[in-house]
């Protein structure tokens, strides 16, 4: 056994994560103009949760970050019942995650090679149009326009053409590697 000794703890929102990750891998002039004098809003598109953060000239807007439900699960149990209902069988949720994460073009549904990319397209846009519209609702009182998005997260990547046009003139971008940003950015947080 070893004892540990915590100096501080602070509590702040999943998505800072990968704030700060985009803090220590920005290096173009743009996208620091952005960081330092312009919003930034940060989607962390999880298993469970679809998160957000606001950051305005390097303040967290703890009263414009939030979360909503409608992320990766709700996503997967759809595109498994629109292939269910166009091929048969009985697709589950957690082997269309895994044929994701291994970047499978396809499926093996039933003997079947299925295509993931005309299942899970229209999935996403239903799915995220209903995580984005609790967005918007919540960022509705903040007097800020948005300059740049930030997409992390495993669902980042399907969020991002919702994302794109619910904030036109946004730079919208995906976190070099958006599973582990966040992991990323609160350990270097940490070294601080």
């Amino acid at each position: 056994m070893c004892d540990v000794t915590v100096g501080e703890v602070r509590i702040v929102p999943q998505p800072v994560g990968a704030y700060v990750d985009l803090l220590w891998s920005a290096v173009d002039e743009e996208t620091l103009d952005r960081i330092e004098s312009g919003t930034v809003l940060v989607l962390d598109v999880g298993h469970y949760s679809f998160d957000w953060a606001v950051v305005v000239a390097g303040e967290l807007r703890r009263g414009a970050s939030g979360t909503s439900l409608e992320a990766m699960s709700v996503l997967l149990e759809k595109a498994a019942a629109q292939i269910a209902q166009e091929y048969g069988g009985r697709p589950q949720p957690l082997a269309l995650e895994a044929a994701l994460r291994r970047g499978r073009s396809h499926l093996l549904v039933a003997g079947r090679r299925v295509p993931l990319r005309p299942v899970m397209e229209p999935a996403a846009r239903e799915v995220s149009s209903l995580a984005l519209e609790a967005l918007r609702q919540s960022l509705r009182r903040e007097m800020t326009n948005v300059d740049l998005v930030l997409l992390t997260g495993g669902g980042g990547e399907l969020y991002g053409q919702k994302a794109a046009a619910l904030f036109p003139g946004a730079d919208v971008r995906l976190a070099p590697e958006p599973v582990i940003a966040n992991a990323r950015g609160f350990f270097r947080y940490g070294q601080r």
